[in-house]
C-alpha cells in the first residue's frame, strides 16, 4: 500500500513511502511514518512531509544522504492558519494545482481544500471529494491515501495524477476549476 509519493523533477525520480520507509531527516524529526508529501513549488529539492497533525519541510537529497530539515516539525494549522476551523487538519494526500503557482490540493479523509500555500489562503473548500472530484468518485474513491502527479513532460494529459486508496489506484486528469476526468 502507498502512504505517500512524490516526483523529484531534477533527479527524474519518483519516491514512494509505505509504513516506515523514509529518509534520515524524517527520523530525526520523529516522523516514523509519512501521510502525505508535497513538493515546494519553485524550490527544486525541497518537500513538505505530513504526518498526523504536523508538517516538516526538508531539503531532500537522496543521492547524497545529505537531506536537512528546513522547517519544523510544526503543527499544520500553525503553518497554514487558514485551515483552522476546517475539516482539513490531518493531511492524507497533497498535490500541486496543475499550472497554477503556489497552490495545492490538500486531502483529509472525505474532504479537500485548494490552498494558496504561500499566502496561506483557502481558494476553495473545504468540500467533499465525492461531490467535487467526479473522476475519483467514479473510481470508487471517497477519500485519498496518496497522490502522485505525473511530470508534465511524461504525462499523456496535462494534470495527470495517480491517486491511491486502500491498495487501489486511479489515474485522473486534474483540471483547475473544472471536474476531474478518470483516465
Amino acid at each position: 500500500m502507498v502512504d505517500a509519493a512524490f516526483y523529484l523533477k531534477d533527479l527524474g525520480e519518483a519516491y514512494f513511502f509505505s509504513v516506515d520507509k523514509y529518509c534520515r531527516s524524517l527520523a530525526q524529526a520523529g516522523f516514523d511514518t509519512v501521510d502525505a508529501v508535497l513538493p515546494v513549488q519553485g524550490v527544486a529539492d525541497e518537500v513538505y512531509f505530513f504526518r498526523g497533525l504536523e508538517v516538516l519541510r526538508i531539503k531532500f537529497q537522496p543521492k547524497t544522504g545529505g537531506d536537512t530539515i528546513v522547517e519544523g516539525p510544526i503543527k499544520t494549522l500553525d503553518k497554514w492558519k487558514s485551515l483552522a476551523g476546517t475539516t482539513v487538519d490531518r493531511v492524507g494526500a497533497a498535490v500541486t494545482v496543475p499550472g497554477v503557482p503556489n497552490q495545492a490540493y490538500l486531502f483529509s479523509g472525505p474532504n479537500y481544500v485548494k490552498l494558496d500555500v504561500v499566502k496561506d489562503r483557502i481558494i476553495y473548500g473545504p468540500a467533499e471529494i465525492v461531490k467535487e472530484w467526479p473522476g475519483l468518485a467514479k473510481a470508487g474513491f471517497d477519500s485519498v491515501d496518496a497522490a502522485l502527479q505525473v511530470p508534465e513532460d511524461k504525462a499523456k494529459e496535462p494534470g495527470e495524477t495517480y491517486f491511491f486508496r486502500a491498495g487501489q489506484y486511479a489515474r485522473v486528469q486534474g483540471i483547475p476549476s473544472k471536474p476531474d476526468v478518470l483516465q
